[in-house]
């Protein structure tokens, strides 16, 4: 019953914390636990439309752990909150030597070569869109590398919140895009969008 009033107040005090904003992610989740799919909407409350390259895959957001500056392009950002310290919890990662990690690479670079517009997140003003992201404590990405949440074993309930955030670094577009799709995007009258999302906090809830 704790949980459920902790819970309900989060939600009531987060209300406000994406509005006004001018693009937005709400969690539509009442909490965040292990393993759970996030349901997260985003709205461009601007006047102009806007993309993203945001990809939800496991591949983008695991391939992020291995190389740190694809985190500056694809994947959401998911945070863990302690509230005590007011501070997010790191993550470590392990690894022990793995051939598997050649072939990951390999994989994440074809699907960023053969990524089209359709894979984007493509906003109108005032539109919004429905996204999906799976969250993990600890998650093995190949046999021998895997990455956890600190200290996550010892977690309690009431002390952790949850809440995703992006921001897409500018020089990271030529990088990784070609100029097909950027040219693609202009002529459809989509602008890229460099301001920092974020989302309300919501609690994480323990097993």
């Amino acid at each position: 019953m704790e949980i459920i009033k902790y819970i309900v107040f989060v939600m009531l005090s987060n209300l406000a914390f994406a509005q006004n904003k001018e693009v937005v992610f709400e969690i539509q989740n009442s909490f965040v636990q292990d393993s759970l799919m996030v349901d997260v909407k985003i709205t461009n409350n601007t006047d102009k439309d806007i993309w993203l390259p945001i990809d939800t895959s496991t591949l983008a957001y695991d391939f992020s752990k291995i190389n740190l500056y694809q985190q500056q392009i694809f994947p959401i950002r998911q945070i863990v909150y302690e509230k005590n310290i007011q501070e997010s919890v790191p993550t470590i990662i392990e690894y022990y030597g793995d051939d598997k990690i050649d072939e990951l690479s390999e994989t994440w670079e074809n699907k960023v070569r053969s990524k089209t517009i359709n894979d984007f997140v493509l906003l109108k003003s005032k539109e919004s869109k429905r996204l999906n992201v799976y969250f993990y404590f600890n998650h093995y990405i190949t046999g021998s590398f895997f990455f956890s949440y600190k200290d996550y074993e010892n977690f309690e309930n009431g002390q952790y919140d949850f809440y995703l955030s992006y921001q897409m670094n500018p020089e990271s577009i030529e990088k990784y895009l070609s100029k097909e799709i950027l040219d693609e995007l202009k002529a459809k009258g989509y602008e890229p969008y460099f301001g920092k999302i974020e989302s309300n906090r919501v609690p994480l809830v323990i097993d």
